[in-house]
């Protein structure tokens, strides 16, 4: 009799958490105990069923796969950990250093098969501690985001961002902590750019979606919130509509 492995899949969009389940039925050894788009609620399942393998993606809001991986260590468990996603270059760099396994979005059935074939060779040799050391280190060091300014240019981590703000052919940068920079980049080159926890609202404003409190339909309002305070925006119903969709 085969041995039965439960499996967990982390993921923000609805759609991405049902087409892996859907792949996933094609194997009898796997069967998902839970689907979780939060990393709170995702580690609340881990401690409920602590599963074997683990399918999280990177980029989610208020807390990303790395920081559940982090809180998957100190519960001193060592489940197999495979990051999903649509994630750019140097965050897949980080991984591939780390030895940890990943799929890309929209998701392979052969890259799966193999991903799970190597699962269940491998299982019980999973290392994550020292995974992780590596992982840290190496997407700390690829994480941060490059902006020019006109002396040179700066190194910003994802999450220190709360805006964008177009200036011209500049764009302001307002931090969390409310400090404000200004980078020589169009509002509408520097979209091209970035990572998915960004979104643009209006033709002057990018939002970090990980700061995103609420989106008013009738008010044509959105509200994000950081340390401590609010910040009100417009947004129009072709945007609104845009954030409906994203990511699905």
């Amino acid at each position: 009799m085969n041995h039965l492995y439960k499996a967990l899949i982390v993921d923000d969009e609805p759609s991405a958490l049902d087409i892996l389940e859907n792949l996933l039925a094609a194997y009898p050894d796997i069967r998902v105990v839970g689907k979780e788009q939060l990393v709170d609620d995702a580690i609340r399942a881990i401690v409920s069923h602590n599963p074997d393998i683990i399918f999280v993606d990177i980029e989610m809001p208020l807390k990303n796969g790395i920081e559940l991986v982090k809180e998957v260590r100190n519960l001193d468990l060592s489940p197999t950990i495979v990051f999903v996603t649509a994630y750019n270059e140097y965050a897949l760099q980080a991984i591939k250093l780390a030895a940890f396994d990943y799929i890309l979005k929209p998701i392979d059935p052969d890259e799966l098969h193999a991903c799970i074939t190597r699962f269940l060779a491998e299982k019980g040799k999973t290392d994550l501690n020292q995974k992780l050391e590596v992982l840290i280190r190496e997407f700390d060091h690829t994480h941060k985001l490059k902006f020019n300014i006109r002396t040179g240019f700066l190194m910003i981590e994802p999450n220190e961002i709360l805006y964008f703000m177009a200036d011209g052919s500049y764009t302001d940068i307002v931090l969390y902590d409310e400090k404000k920079e200004t980078i020589s980049q169009s509002i509408g080159r520097l979209e091209e750019t970035l990572p998915n926890q960004f979104f643009r609202i209006n033709r002057s404003v990018i939002i970090n979606l990980s700061y995103l409190r609420k989106i008013d339909r009738h008010k044509k309002e959105c509200i994000l919130t950081g340390n401590g305070k609010e910040y009100f925006f417009p947004i129009p119903s072709r945007y609104i509509k845009l954030l409906d969709n994203y990511g699905r």
